[in-house]
């Protein structure tokens, strides 16, 4: 970990060096202004430092992919690169299962059986001369890590209906695998899948700029060209996790899977999880994963749905003395044949996200489960609407030392859900998340807050610098002329940036304003030195000589 948050530090080192340039220069400016006596003086020390600038630049922009990648730069190098990424990756997905309370007190058993052609390749392709791969044959969630090393291939494919408990296995594989991971092995990293544009993308490129989003330290430059995610790529040190192949847009599928086929090597490891009507489609228009094992995700069966659901319900003592929880008698009619609603709380109960659901409502939330039996719901649709709707208020209802609210909590939720639904996708990406905010603003915030800033900090500068000088501009109704056609460059500067960073769609609108604001900054205090101070004149008054 040391060594991958080395890599982003040393990028936070040369930010900081030019940021410190910038202002050496500024400081550098006033002192030639105050000390000298002459005209000539400024003019020969002003395009000096100009110059001075712009060298630090360059040598900063020309050693910027050689200054991150520290002295080794072989291939041992490299591996503990990805030893470090193996710790953030381990850190980050210990954190989500706790977040999700799979340890509270354990995952549901969700279980799974092989599924063969059709929607598998052939046997021999996914064996290559082993014996048969028996672990896979069926299992549960506790045995993902020896399932997936008993395929010969090492690519495997997840199906599952919607809340079926793919990415859960997926991320219990990832803390498995990284668990047993030895120095210098491929580090396991969950991508969603349904970011990636198939036709346009290769696929170790997206899988590269992805990683470098989600963890910035490995967008450091590297010699040769590329980023420190582009080199553990191309060194096979990445084994992507790909969640949600479904979520990939209908047209993007079959480009997709050609893409899996023809750019992974004979010995690419791969995990894939898709829904099982999507990657049924996808296969009958195109092509299955090549050598790779195939297996769906079996409906949860009641007796462990009703025993995760006791096991984490508080114990009480029931009216006729004995021990039990809230979800006792509604378990119990579910037990017994009933009608329909006993059958539709069945249906749902088949689901891991339901009974997820169904906890936080019914267990945590202090809900009586005995309202999901008392006819209101006949249907599992309408269960599934109830413990959707009520679950937000469920978990954001308890606000002791916490500033969140449920009001919050739907209200943040409900935007999520319409940029989602204005950007045609279920697919929520969190560096894609300034696509939200209207274009115009944008485009004009920072040019606005560089023009005011530089504004306020170029008249500053000059009161400070020259106090009677500004008195005689403000007499004269020269100053707003002055600060005014500063702050205008600098605006129309910060703006060209921001237009041409937009299109990339790389800097999020918070990083532009900083550095807007830096800019404006630096900017604001060259000006307040240079101009009246200097010259003896304002930037108006040189546009009549």
């Amino acid at each position: 970990m040391r060594a991958l948050r080395w890599a982003g530090d040393a990028q936070r080192v040369r930010k900081l060096w030019w940021a410190a340039a910038l202002v050496a220069t500024g400081l550098a400016q006033v002192a030639v202004t105050v000390l000298a006596d002459g005209k000539s003086v400024i003019e020969r020390w002003t395009p000096a430092l100009g110059l001075v600038v712009s060298v630090l630049g360059l040598l900063s922009t020309l050693t910027q992919s050689e200054s991150g990648t520290g002295e080794g730069r072989g291939t041992d190098w490299l591996k503990g690169r990805a030893d470090a990424l193996a710790e953030v990756v381990q850190d980050m997905w210990a954190a989500e299962a706790r977040l999700r309370r799979l340890q509270d007190p354990e995952p549901l058993p969700v279980r799974w059986s092989a599924v063969d052609a059709p929607l598998a390749d052939h046997d021999e392709n996914v064996r290559r001369g082993a014996e048969a791969h028996t672990a896979l044959r069926s299992g549960q969630l506790s045995d993902a890590r020896a399932a997936f090393l008993s395929v010969p291939s090492r690519r495997v494919v997840v199906l599952g209906q919607p809340g079926s408990g793919k990415t859960v296995l997926a991320l219990s594989l990832t803390l498995e695998l990284l668990a047993a991971r030895q120095p210098g092995d491929a580090v396991p990293v969950v991508l969603p899948v349904g970011t990636w544009d198939a036709v346009r993308e290769p696929l170790r490129v997206w899988t590269a700029a992805r990683i470098a989003a989600d963890f910035p330290a490995l967008a450091a430059g590297v010699p040769g060209g590329g980023t420190l995610a582009d080199a553990l790529v191309a060194a096979r040190l990445v084994l992507p996790v790909l969640d949600g192949f479904d979520e990939l847009p209908e047209a993007q599928r079959t480009p997709a899977m050609r893409r899996l086929n023809a750019e992974l090597d004979a010995d690419s490891p791969l995990y894939l999880t898709s829904r099982t009507d999507a990657y049924a489609a996808t296969v009958e228009a195109c092509d299955v994963l090549t050598a790779a094992a195939v297996v769906e995700l079996s409906p949860l069966r009641l007796t462990d749905a009703a025993s995760y659901l006791t096991r984490t319900s508080r114990p009480r003592r029931m009216p006729d003395g004995r021990i039990g929880t809230a979800w006792s008698a509604t378990l119990a009619r579910l037990a017994a044949p009933g009608g329909p609603p006993e059958d539709a709380l069945r249906q749902v109960l088949s689901r891991p996200l339901m009974v997820a659901m169904a906890r936080a409502v019914h267990g945590d939330g202090g809900r009586d489960p005995g309202q999901l039996l008392d006819g209101r719901f006949r249907t599992a649709a309408q269960i599934e609407e109830h413990l959707l709707t009520a679950f937000v208020p469920a978990v954001f209802g308890d606000t002791s030392g916490s500033c969140r609210t449920t009001e919050d909590a739907q209200r943040w939720l409900g935007f999520l859900a319409r940029h989602l639904r204005n950007r045609d996708t279920g697919q929520f990406a969190w560096w894609e998340l300034q696509s939200a905010v209207p274009r115009i603003v944008r485009l004009l915030a920072p040019g606005a807050l560089a023009a005011c800033l530089s504004a306020v900090v170029a008249g500053a500068v000059m009161t400070l610098v020259a106090p009677h000088t500004m008195i005689d501009l403000w007499a004269d109704g020269e100053l707003y002329e002055l600060v005014g056609n500063a702050s205008g460059v600098v605006a129309g500067c910060v703006v060209g940036l921001a237009v041409l960073i937009d299109r990339t769609g790389r800097t999020s609108l918070r990083v532009l304003m900083a550095k807007a604001a830096l800019a404006a900054a630096t900017l604001g205090i060259l000006i307040g030195v240079t101009a009246e101070p200097l010259y003896g004149a304002s930037i108006a008054d040189l546009g009549d000589a």
